[in-house]
């Protein structure tokens, strides 16, 4: 009878440590973050190293398609892979011409796998900013347009994604 006391203290024990490391254990997400209206409001997706990160708007002058093309690294989170466009006018990189090749009708910008995080961008409704990770879209209509917008990796506990999960409430936002 003692013995079976023991065993079952034992698993109880060890059932109870694998939740503890199960929900603090570490994930990486891609936190997107109002940092002027609204500031704190976000949305998040779980990544991996070497998730496909993909903005995609209308230039507000050209009235063209923009494509930023970024992959998570693991050491420096957010890095610029390309950037695809299909005209060549005011605002778009067009000084980047020893990195720069034809692909059809785009023009692309090899952008070196410089890191970017987190990244900083105006979102403006005339644009139709969308933003996809993985091939999964992100919704970005709950953010106000005019409001400044940060992307970035973020290493956290699955106890903080959970929590955001069920409430809404988000984790520390001091790295903004």
């Amino acid at each position: 009878m003692m013995r079976h006391r023991i065993t079952g203290a034992v698993a109880a024990a060890v059932i109870l440590l694998s939740a503890a490391i199960v929900l603090f254990w570490p994930i990486d997400v891609l936190s997107v973050r109002a940092l002027r209206f609204a500031s704190g409001a976000m949305t998040a997706l779980p990544v991996t190293p070497g998730s496909d990160v993909r903005i995609h708007y209308r230039h507000s002058v050209e009235l063209t398609p923009v494509e930023g093309r970024f992959e998570v690294d693991q050491t420096q989170g957010l890095v610029a892979v390309q950037t695809r466009f299909t005209s060549n006018g005011s605002g778009l990189p067009n000084t980047a011409v020893a990195r720069m090749r034809r692909e059809k009708e785009w023009f692309v910008v090899d952008e070196q796998r410089r890191p970017v995080q987190p990244l900083r961008f105006y979102l403006q409704s005339v644009n139709q900013t969308r933003l996809t990770v993985d091939g999964r879209d992100l919704d970005l209509s709950s953010f106000r347009s005019g409001n400044l917008l940060g992307i970035q990796v973020e290493h956290i506990g699955r106890w903080s994604w959970l929590r955001w999960q069920l409430t809404g409430k988000g984790w520390s936002t001091e790295q903004w």
